[in-house]
């Protein structure tokens, strides 16, 4: 794997915590890869452009969202149950200007020379919710998710069920061993 662009290619508030990577093969170009990855995420993930108002962009190129994803409730307090967001913010415009742009992946096999698509996603209470972005006594993304840990919640706890649910299709197996429904079963763009 190549060498991850150091943190102050990046704007705060954070290094970006997943790396997309596009063959050269597929995007001959840095704007195709980018394409290609929006494309793909609206089509075969459901991200959509529909964030809410009081989402910002903390310096990233653009956002989106898979919105209103498994809802909780029955919480202590009526007025805190909530649906979730997986939500991403795309750096791609951070890693040109240095060079950073491009790597070379060897997977096993022959190298490929890749565009490195840097982002950040997570998985927390819809901005909608009077809650968001906590709402402790949630069994999916509060303190008792099996990724609350010292530090950060948003780092500690919402960006880990985010890359999960991404890249695995669930939320909170992956910590606990559980085999847990997904929650992509109820969602359009998945089955």
């Amino acid at each position: 794997m190549p060498a991850w662009p150091p943190k102050s290619s990046f704007e705060p508030p954070r290094y970006p915590n997943a790396w997309l990577c596009v063959s050269t093969a597929i995007a001959p170009a840095y704007r195709d890869a980018v394409a290609f990855v929006l494309r793909s995420l609206e089509r075969y993930v459901g991200f959509e452009d529909s964030l809410s108002p009081t989402t910002g962009l903390e310096c990233a190129d653009g956002q989106r969202r898979v919105h209103h994803v498994q809802p909780v409730t029955g919480l202590p307090n009526p007025a805190r149950d909530h649906y979730h967001d997986l939500h991403i913010r795309f750096y791609f415009s951070h890693l040109p200007p240095r060079n950073a742009h491009r790597a070379v992946v060897a997977l096993g096999g022959p190298s490929h020379t890749c565009w490195q698509l840097p982002a950040s996603v997570h998985y927390e209470p819809e901005p909608e919710s009077a809650g968001h972005p906590y709402v402790d006594e949630c069994p999916i993304c509060g303190v008792v998710s099996p990724y609350d840990l010292p530090g950060d919640r948003c780092e500690k706890c919402h960006d880990p069920l985010g890359l999960e649910l991404l890249f695995y299709g669930t939320v909170g197996a992956r910590s606990s061993g559980a085999r847990t429904a997904s929650p992509w079963a109820a969602w359009p763009a998945w089955r």
